[in-house]
């Protein structure tokens, strides 16, 4: 029960945090490089159902990973956790946006640093709740 609830909760924070992020007016200015491929209608049901999604698997592949994962306790795992799921999908999709795209450093450097805060909270959460 409580991986169900923590990880219903993970999916909320992280839809929350991509919404603060991604729709500040700072945002909106630094992606106006994709204006042309943003879609122009958006399922707020959608998103929710998607990052809910996120949220169990999260929780999920943190409990598996949990015993083995660096730390001396659940925050510290979770820190630990966060910057191996930042690096396979946050930093890696940057270095790829960079090498592929002509897109500004600074709309780049912004995804990268939010990314990590947004990892590193959803790590932290995970730590606190939930054990291996």
């Amino acid at each position: 029960m409580r991986y169900i609830i923590v990880s219903w909760v993970c999916g909320i924070v992280y839809w929350i945090l991509d919404g603060v992020i991604n729709w500040n007016p700072y945002a909106i200015k630094l992606f106006e490089i994709y204006r042309n491929n943003i879609k122009t209608s958006f399922s707020i049901q959608k998103s929710l159902f998607v990052y809910l999604i996120y949220g169990f698997a999260m929780a999920g592949i943190f409990k598996v990973l949990y015993k083995s994962l660096p730390g001396k306790n659940g925050v510290m795992k979770g820190v630990s956790f966060a910057l191996i799921a930042w690096f396979f999908r946050g930093f890696i999709a940057v270095m790829s946006q960079w090498l592929l795209y002509s897109i500004p450093f600074n709309t780049l450097g912004y995804v990268a640093i939010s990314g990590l805060v947004e990892a590193l909270l959803l790590g932290m959460l995970l730590g606190l709740t939930l054990k291996g």
